[in-house]
């Protein structure tokens, strides 16, 4: 299915006319085109087919009243078939457009293009202790969310994010309690 708005917003920060959820929405869909790569609008179109395809036509609460126009979803008109649709597969097809025009809203196009703020090495530099395990990736996933969820955010801003989350693992914490 498509990508809601998670209820978890501990980490984010109100973003310029985005609540929490708008701006976990946000997160969620950029990471979830970031897997889906350039193919984003095949694997849209695709899934919301198939989402369409499994509505019974002749469920009780869903009656093909008049057919409905295509969805052009950015494909050429000639590429999708004009097919009657009932009012949930319309509805359907209303919620993944909503989806398609969230990408666009959100700037998410070519987010599976975009490198971290912070390369490997500049994590590295951050946390001398973190070895490169799970933990290294865990910690470069959570920086690409926190991109996501701040599209205005500096290098500055995401390492004291980075410092913040993750401080047993740069030292600081033990060279300030040394210093006491």
């Amino acid at each position: 299915g498509a990508a809601q708005p998670h209820a978890d917003d501990a980490t984010l920060v109100e973003g310029p006319g985005l609540s929490p959820s708008e701006q976990q929405y946000r997160v969620n869909l950029g990471l979830l085109l970031r897997r889906a790569g350039q193919l984003w609008k095949a694997s849209l179109l695709v899934a919301m087919a198939d989402a369409v395809r499994r509505v019974p036509a002749s469920s009780s609460h869903a009656t093909c009243d008049s057919p409905s126009p295509p969805v052009t979803t950015g494909a050429p008109s000639s590429d999708v078939p004009s097919v009657p649709l009932n009012s949930a597969q319309r509805d359907l097809v209303s919620a993944y457009k909503a989806v398609y025009e969230s990408v666009e809203q959100f700037g998410l196009v070519g987010v599976w293009k975009q490198a971290p703020l912070l390369n490997g090495k500049a994590v590295k530099g951050l946390l001398p202790r973190l070895r490169k395990d799970s933990e290294f990736k865990a910690i470069m996933d959570k920086q690409m969310e926190w991109v996501l969820s701040h599209p205005s955010g500096t290098i500055n801003e995401c390492t004291g994010f980075i410092h913040q989350e993750w401080d047993n693992f740069s030292g600081l914490s033990e060279r300030v309690s040394a210093r006491e």
